[in-house]
C-alpha cells in the first residue's frame, strides 16, 4: 500500500508592516486559507520576507497570525528581515542557535521529507548569496562551469545534493493569477469592470 502524499504548504514574502495593516491582513487570509485546507498540510513554510524593516514588533506580528495554524510551522528569512529579531520570535534549537548575527539555518524532518532552511541574506544589501560556508554546511559542490553558463543543474556530479536553479519571472506569475480571480466566478461581474 502507498504511503499518503505528505503535503507541505508555503507562504511567501508577507511583509508585515508596522505602518501599513494591508500586508498583516492579507497574511491572515492566507493562513486562513492554509488552515481549512483539507487534507491539511503536515507543516507549512513561511519563507522571507517575513517583514518589511525586520522590527521586533513586526516578528511578533507575524507570529501572532500564524497562531491559528495547529500544524509545524517553520520559517526562513528574507532580505529585509533581521536575523536576531527572527530568532527572538522564532527561536532555533539550542543545538541550531548560534550567535544573533550567524545565518538563520536549520534541518527539520517534516513527515517523509528533510526541510532544509539555508538564509543566504547579505545584511543591508537586497542580493542573497550562498557562500563557501553556505555550500559546505549544506554538502553542496558547485560547477562553476555550469554556474556561469546558467546552467538547470548548477553542482558537480560529485556533489551529495544537487542543486537546480529554475527560473521564474514572478510578476508574470501574480498578474496571471490576478486574471484568473478576476476571471473566476468568485468575483461578481459587475466588480470585473
Amino acid at each position: 500500500m502507498a504511503a499518503e502524499p505528505f503535503l507541505l504548504a508555503q507562504l511567501s514574502d508577507p511583509h508585515v508592516d508596522d505602518d501599513d495593516n494591508r500586508h498583516a491582513l492579507a497574511l491572515s487570509d492566507a493562513v486562513r486559507s492554509v488552515a481549512a485546507l483539507d487534507p491539511a498540510p503536515g507543516a507549512v513554510l513561511v519563507s522571507g520576507d517575513l517583514t518589511e524593516h525586520g522590527s521586533a514588533s513586526e516578528y511578533r506580528r507575524v507570529r501572532e497570525l500564524l497562531t491559528a495554524l495547529t500544524m509545524p510551522v517553520h520559517v526562513l528569512a528574507g532580505n529585509h528581515d533581521d536575523r536576531a529579531a527572527l530568532r527572538d520570535s522564532f527561536p532555533l534549537p539550542p543545538a541550531l542557535a548560534g550567535a544573533p548575527s550567524d545565518d538563520y539555518r536549520y534541518v527539520a524532518r517534516c513527515g517523509p521529507l528533510r526541510l532544509v532552511g539555508c538564509d543566504t541574506t547579505r545584511p543591508g544589501r537586497d542580493d542573497g548569496e550562498f557562500g563557501a560556508d553556505r555550500l559546505a554546511w549544506l554538502d553542496v559542490e558547485l560547477d562553476e562551469d555550469r554556474n556561469n553558463k546558467n546552467a538547470s543543474c548548477i553542482t558537480s556530479k560529485t556533489s551529495r545534493v544537487p542543486v537546480y536553479v529554475i527560473p521564474t519571472d514572478e510578476e508574470r506569475m501574480i498578474a496571471q493569477h490576478t486574471v484568473s480571480l478576476l476571471m473566476s466566478e468568485k468575483v461578481p461581474s459587475h466588480a470585473r469592470h
